[in-house]
């Protein structure tokens, strides 16, 4: 009898694991279509439950038949539901917000980019969603945070320089999901991507966390795109001055049963940049002399499009996401300027065409559980041109006179080809054990090859160059006393092969010193710490001895306007981080939150354009002992839904620290500030909200007013020459204005806005002037769960 029960028993245990399995996946969000972490789906009174990841997705294995369903996160409301359950199938789930009183103590849901500025690292965190539907891009989005500053030499599709903590242009790294930017071509840039492809933006601010893989000596900038497992379709169109045109298209579709999903972008911005200069000058044949006038850019139009198709699947059994990209980028620029304004061209034009694939794996649980993987690897096929085969010297009122050199470089005619293959790879893992240390392994290549040819220029040796970068990140992260304290430690180790054919201006580019290839080897490594003591303060402090390898351009040159330089070495700098931040709330729907953050970078060989007087040409050189100095803070109070203001402030003290040359000679410039650099610049933010303004039911009307001021900067050297003499920047105070109407729970959005509203004169790079008073309006379609 007992051997009866026995076989019976054993039995019903194997027919119960010979059911089938079927599995309930799908995503749980906001009423804003935001991911939510940490929210829990489950089987009341059973067992059977999921927390979803970073991305709000869930995974729940079942068997087949009716059940009731159940999603719950702290600050929403729960979420309850039957379903009758025979295949796999996907259901996501909206939560919504539920903010409770007790005792006077708002509990609010802490979003993605609130979690990731509670880690060790000093970060910006941007929710794009709420600038959807303006007319701004990402560049500009960026540069109004705290700590940050972009500068453009022009209106749409100019080249522009962004500034962390101090450390600006090249020092900054930038990636999309991870992988670098320039992995989707040469011609794609923050300001041309569209910017209903992105979910949030991380910004790093000195310590870079080895996942990137970057040698980023100021900081990184990781794109962060969308990500969300139900279908949609994302359409906008924006005109306005100086004939600028932007038209986006962003969507995802899930095939079904095959659970195939696609994510299709696409982006088309065009502008004349014809706007206003003023004060430059023009002959006047009359009288006989330059006068000063204010005359029409007429060279400076700019065409970019950019096609992205990702196919892939998510949540398998053997990977969590895995998808196959590819992107198209074709960019077309009339040249009107060089690196000054006083040089103008007036045929010269560049092209850049780039076709990419890349593909990307990510599992978490690989082989054994609480082992992480993530596997990235793009092949860029990257074509520049720069035409430049007319001999003509050019007035800013368009006249010109014929010359025997070219435009850009004054030389030959030349019709210059440039093509970059590159090819990007990181690999990383991680493991968790104990569920308070972490150690993570990261590995990453960048491998560029550079081959030049001149189909014009008879005398140009064409080059086949290669650029290869290996980096290695290994840090262990542990968390202490509940999670109040987060401490992490790591090294990385920077290699570098630069191999070089071109010989062509030697004595410019030092070619001939180079002998043919050079190696690099550098360690760096350092430690991060926050310390969480009350909702209201937190401390962080990071060090670090950080690496930068030179990039491309800056070794290998542009074309234009930018000479190679050879012989330029790596940048090395010691970064000491420490801040505090914190949120007040004193009373319901309330909410102030501060932080506060000061840093010290030392940095060797500082990298530095210069740029000549002459033609307006420049190349990359080393500076060899920098010192920057200062202190950031940001400022956002809300109240409730219906108002929100933000300002913040940065100080820099920027000074060459190199006491003598290096003949021997005392150098003049030692203690001067950086020339060329804003130390003072300041934002301002203050937006008004109105739910169902006009008695609309189910729309908002968003006012907004955004004020930026730069304080007066020199151009050049203070050592050099008189100082009441000396060239300068002046202060700027500009002003913009936004008004953005939503209806049909933001199906439909009209947007319009008012950039530099007071029609300052703006100035930028190397006093290049910026587009005066502009206006745009724009209209945005989205429609969820198609």
């Amino acid at each position: 009898m007992r051997c009866q029960l026995i076989c019976f028993l054993l039995l019903s245990f194997f027919h119960s694991q010979a059911i089938e399995k079927v599995v309930l996946w799908g995503q749980v969000r906001d009423t804003d279509g935001r991911p939510i972490e940490q929210a829990v789906v489950s089987i009341p009174n059973t067992p059977l439950g999921s927390v979803t990841d970073s991305e709000g997705n869930y995974r729940l294995p079942l068997t087949p038949g009716q059940h009731h369903i159940a999603a719950s996160s702290l600050g929403y409301a729960p979420f309850q539901m039957d379903i009758n359950l025979q295949a796999s199938r996907q259901l996501n789930i909206t939560l919504k917000a539920d903010n409770v009183e007790l005792e006077s103590i708002d509990i609010q849901a802490k979003g993605k980019s609130q979690q990731m500025r509670e880690t060790v690292f000093a970060i910006n965190t941007l929710d794009i969603k709420p600038q959807a539907n303006t007319q701004n891009n990402l560049a500009n989005i960026i540069g109004r945070t705290n700590g940050i500053n972009i500068r453009s030499e022009g209106g749409m599709g100019s080249d522009y320089d962004l500034s962390i903590n101090g450390l600006s242009g090249n020092a900054i790294r930038y990636f999309v999901d991870g992988l670098p930017l320039e992995s989707m071509g040469s011609g794609t840039n923050l300001s041309n991507l569209p910017l209903n492809l992105i979910d949030r933006v991380e910004i790093y601010k000195g310590v870079v966390p080895i996942n990137l893989g970057s040698d980023a000596l100021g900081g990184a900038v990781n794109l962060i795109t969308k990500k969300q497992t139900n279908n949609y379709l994302d359409l906008s169109y924006s005109h306005g001055s100086f004939n600028t045109h932007r038209a986006e298209l962003n969507g995802q579709y899930n095939l079904g049963k095959n659970s195939i999903i696609l994510r299709p972008s696409l982006g088309i911005n065009h502008s004349d940049n014809n706007y206003t200069m003023h004060d430059v000058e023009v002959w006047n044949p009359t009288a006989k002399e330059f006068q000063n006038q204010s005359v029409k850019r007429f060279h400076d139009a700019y065409t970019s499009r950019m096609g992205r198709l990702e196919v892939g699947v998510a949540n398998r059994w053997w990977t969590d996401a895995f998808f196959i990209s590819g992107n198209l980028s074709l960019v077309n620029k009339e040249l009107q300027t060089g690196s000054r304004q006083s040089v103008v061209y007036g045929q010269a034009h560049r092209r850049n065409e780039s076709l990419a694939i890349s593909g990307t794996y990510r599992k978490k649980d690989l082989f054994t559980k609480n082992l992480d993987a993530n596997l990235a690897y793009s092949h860029t096929w990257d074509h520049k041109t720069v035409v430049d085969t007319t001999f003509r010297k050019y007035s800013w009122d368009g006249s010109y006179i014929n010359s025997s050199r070219n435009e850009t470089t004054g030389r030959a005619k030349s019709l210059r080809h440039t093509r970059r293959p590159l090819n990007t790879l990181s690999i990383g893992v991680s493991y968790q054990w104990l569920e308070k240390n972490n150690l993570a392994l990261n590995y990453s290549l960048n491998s560029l090859h550079n081959r030049q040819t001149d189909e014009k220029d008879a005398e140009f040796v064409p080059s086949n160059d290669r650029f290869d970068k290996h980096i290695t990140g290994l840090s262990y992260n542990r968390e202490w006393l509940g999670k109040k304290l987060n401490h992490l430690l790591f090294v990385k180790h920077y290699a570098s092969h630069l191999s070089v054919e071109q010989k062509e201006l030697e004595w410019i580019t030092g070619a001939k010193e180079l002998e043919g290839s050079t190696t690099t080897s550098h360690w760096g490594g350092g430690t991060g710490l926050r310390y969480h003591l009350a909702e209201y303060l937190a401390f962080k402090t990071s060090v670090e001895k950080s690496v930068r390898l030179p990039l491309a351009y800056e070794v290998l040159g542009n074309g234009t306007p930018i000479y190679p330089n050879y012989l330029l070495k790596p940048e090395s700098s010691l970064n000491v981080n420490l801040g505090l931040s914190g949120i007040l709330q004193w009373k319901p729907g309330q909410r102030f939150n501060y932080e506060i953050n000061g840093f010290i970078r030392q940095v060797k060989d500082y990298i530095r354009r210069k740029v000549s007087e002459s033609d307006g040409m420049s190349q990359y050189q080393n500076v060899n002992d920098v010192t920057i100095k200062g202190v950031e803070s940001e400022m956002r109070y809300q109240v409730g839904k219906t108002l929100d203001l933000t300002a913040n402030i940065s100080y820099l003290h920027e000074v060459n620290k190199t006491r003598f040359q290096d003949n021997g000679k005392p150098e003049i410039t030692y203690n001067n500030r950086l020339p060329n650099r804003p130390w003072l610049y300041a934002n301002a933010s203050i937006n008004h909200h109105h739910n169902n303004p006009f008695n609309i039911s189910n729309s908002r009307l968003t006012l907004g007013y955004e004020l930026r001021y730069v304080h007066w900067f020199y151009l050049s050297w203070e050592g050099y020459g008189a100082l009441a003499s000396k060239s300068t920047i002046p202060t700027q105070w500009v002003s913009n204005l936004t008004a953005n109407y939503s209806w049909q729970d933001e199906r439909y959005n009209l947007s319009l806005n008012c950039d530099n509203l007071f029609d300052q004169i703006v100035y930028d790079k190397y006093k290049l002037q910026k587009p005066g008073r502009a206006f745009y309006i724009k209209f945005r379609l989205f429609i969820n769960s198609i």
